[in-house]
């Protein structure tokens, strides 16, 4: 037979026959007072946070694998009706290149064609520009030989005045002499007439002979002017003409030479702009 004991320490105490009775201590039935070390409830609560933020990455990290497969079937999609228009848009741009192909091919043969057209010009206007330098060339040598001989020109003049001026230095020691002879001469008359005062024919014959040597005197003096004088205005005159003919074949000369530089330019810069024309045609 079985009975129950209550009240704490209580336990079931079976006595039968023939087997011993138990005792049990209560005290050992008393619960144990067991405190928990600090230590290690800091230890389970940092482990708890730890797993409540694993547990939230877990659950960025699936809606992030959703949002994944969203734009994966999206993406899908999208590539699908891709491919059903793939065929159209390569036709479509075959043709657009073609039609792009056949007009630069067309633009290349115009500027091939314009470029076998303007060669001939180009070697004309070369032709035209060498002309012109030789032109030019012969335009200045002849410049060249009018200011040579404007120098030379220039240089005889300057002779024939110095020769003017030796002339007339020259007729002014003539006039000295002429009127030192006067001088001498009147003297000699004078000392003859107060020497020979009886012989009245002989001064006479001196007298005559002194209005002779003064008549004489200024003949000469009169020829020498004259002779200067004509020798000056013809000479002024020729040189005169000559250098307004040299003035006037000088101005010829530089009015043609300008023009030829100006006209020479321009071809240049024809020539120049038809080289970037061929070079813009070659590049393209």
């Amino acid at each position: 037979a079985c009975s129950e004991r209550g009240g704490q320490g209580s336990a079931f105490i079976c006595r039968s026959e023939g087997i011993r009775a138990v005792h049990v201590n209560d005290s050992l039935l008393q619960p144990l007072d067991v405190k928990i070390d600090p230590e290690m409830q800091h230890i389970r609560r940092q482990e708890q946070e730890q797993l409540k933020s694993l547990n939230n990455q877990f659950a960025c990290l699936i809606d992030k694998v959703q949002h994944l497969e969203q734009q994966n079937r999206l993406l899908a999609t999208k590539w699908n009706l891709l491919q059903k228009q793939v065929l159209p848009s390569q036709k479509n741009f075959r043709q657009v290149f073609d039609n792009f192909i056949c007009s630069l091919q067309r633009r290349l043969d115009s500027l091939l064609h314009e470029r076998e057209r303007m060669e001939p010009e180009l070697n004309n206007t070369e032709k035209l520009v060498e002309e012109f330098k030789c032109k030019y060339e012969q335009e200045a040598s002849r410049r060249t030989a009018a200011e040579n001989e404007f120098v030379l020109l220039k240089k005889d003049a300057d002779c024939v005045y110095l020769t003017k001026a030796k002339l007339e230095a020259k007729l002014e020691t003539l006039k000295q002499e002429t009127e030192f002879l006067k001088c001498v001469s009147a003297q000699e008359i004078a000392e003859l007439e107060t020497s020979l005062c009886d012989t009245s024919v002989v001064v006479k014959m001196d007298n005559s002979r002194g209005l002779d040597m003064e008549g004489i005197l200024r003949s000469v003096e009169r020829w020498y002017e004259d002779a200067a004088q004509k020798s000056k205005t013809e000479l002024d005159a020729l040189y005169r003409t000559r250098y307004q003919e040299l003035e006037e074949a000088k101005r010829s000369h530089c009015s043609q030479l300008k023009s030829h530089q100006q006209h020479i330019e321009e071809l240049s810069f024809a020539i120049q702009r038809w080289q970037c024309d061929l070079e813009n045609m070659k590049k393209q």
